[in-house]
């Protein structure tokens, strides 16, 4: 879902719901750089440079930082 927000300084916002745990996360963007981002115009990590690593990965895989730091934990040997 991509809304409008007059609020953050970026004119959108996705609400996405973690595939794990369920809870939902709101992401602030800008619009333009949303659509080239689903039109496929670039690397997530260069449109949404002003993302944090937590938000990108919830953006491509809908899944949290905390849910994705507990399912891929490095093995301690």
């Amino acid at each position: 879902m991509v809304a409008l927000n007059n609020n953050t300084g970026l004119d959108g916002y996705l609400i996405i719901n973690c595939r794990v745990c369920n809870d939902a996360h709101t992401v602030y963007v800008n619009r333009t750089d949303y659509k080239n981002w689903a039109d496929r115009k670039g690397l997530i990590q260069d449109i949404f440079y002003y993302l944090s690593d937590n938000d990108r990965e919830l953006l491509l895989s809908n899944i949290c930082g905390k849910c994705f730091d507990n399912t891929f934990k490095p093995n301690d040997e």
